[in-house]
């Protein structure tokens, strides 16, 4: 008898739940296979907004002076939550910290 293989791979159609299924068809069935591996009996919540610290990092360097609707429809967000990120009044002045 051959030994058991931990790393062996499940197909899509083999995951055990549609979670996983969906895993394997946005980011591979290897990462899939390696959730399943790694993570067993753990729940991951990804939240909606789990990209914003870095979509307001992204904001931040790519700020010009003079993008800020660039920005906003790049990024998803409406102008005026861009110029809350860049700490900016709508005129583009610094507002003063509280």
């Amino acid at each position: 008898m051959l030994p058991f293989d931990r790393n062996a791979m499940l197909t899509i159609d083999e995951m055990p739940n549609e979670d996983l299924r969906l895993v394997a068809r946005k980011c591979g069935v290897e990462v899939a296979n390696q959730l399943i591996i790694h993570l067993q009996g753990v729940s991951i919540h990804v939240p909606r907004r789990a990209l914003k610290k870095a979509t307001e990092k992204y904001i931040r360097e790519n700020y010009d002076g003079h993008n800020v609707k660039e920005l906003a429809l790049a990024c998803g967000f409406s102008v005026r939550h861009v110029y809350g990120v860049l700490n900016l009044g709508k005129n583009g002045d610094r507002k003063p910290n509280k």
